[in-house]
């Protein structure tokens, strides 16, 4: 066996507005080995419910949707019992600014997220620290 199947999977809830960047999103992350994807929310206040009947790993956020929720959705998943890493992908240096101080983990550039999202992805398992921008 090799030490990759060692590694636990990463139980992901996918928070994005429907179209086609949530759509591009879920497919990039099922591509990831370590990743599944335990629920899509199309907004912040399911996302919130689900995060907690799901108690997932990850939470990835796509910043097309209202800020204000966005920022109290990444406060309450800092204060639940499980407190899952949570990478949302930003379009602004003050919306980045904004994420980090809520207590996202990684706050991603909407325009290039693969690359960058597989780095926070090996950051994350081996620290528990934010991996951009903090």
């Amino acid at each position: 066996m090799q030490s990759t199947d060692l590694q636990p999977q990463l139980r992901t809830l996918v928070v994005s507005a429907p179209g086609i960047m949530g759509e591009s999103l879920r497919a990039m992350l099922a591509s990831f080995p370590r990743i599944t994807i335990v629920g899509s929310a199309a907004g912040c206040l399911s996302a919130s419910n689900m995060a907690r009947d799901l108690a997932p790993d990850l939470v990835v956020i796509d910043a097309n949707l209202p800020e204000p929720e966005v920022l109290t959705l990444l406060k309450e998943l800092n204060n639940g019992a499980s407190s899952p890493r949570a990478v949302i992908f930003i379009n602004t240096t003050s919306q980045k600014r904004r994420a980090l101080a809520a207590g996202a983990d990684a706050a991603l550039w909407r325009s290039d997220p693969s690359q960058l999202l597989v780095d926070t992805l090996f950051q994350f398992n081996t620290a528990r620290q934010p991996a951009y921008g903090a």
